[in-house]
């Protein structure tokens, strides 16, 4: 059943300044991102957990949690947003540069 919560590409996340990236697997570790890491409650965070939670339910397929778990990370403004180089399609939107971003609060 994990297979089944993996993302199709992992999502590369770096929740502080001084912290190193976290690599996101599956719909487990972004749920406990969003639950740990993105403390203001916008309606991005809700739905990205929502999606979380589907998946895990088996009642949604995890790109689309992954969708959601990007949006609510863009919104909170993480500063290193990327995919794995390697493995990112050319039509991938989720691609972005490290370092782009910062934590404003």
């Amino acid at each position: 059943m994990t297979a089944l919560r993996r993302f199709e590409r992992p999502v590369v996340v770096q929740v502080g300044r001084r912290s190193t990236e976290h690599i996101v697997f599956d719909v487990n570790e972004a749920a406990n991102i969003l639950l740990r890491d993105l403390h203001r409650q916008t309606e991005r965070r809700r739905v990205a957990m929502d999606a979380c939670l589907q998946v895990l339910r088996g009642e949604a397929h995890p790109p689309a949690a992954r969708r959601a778990f990007v949006a609510a990370a863009l919104e909170e403004k993480i500063p290193a947003l990327r995919l794995n180089a390697g493995t990112a399609g050319p039509k991938d939107p989720f691609i972005f540069a490290s370092g782009q971003f910062s934590r404003n609060r």
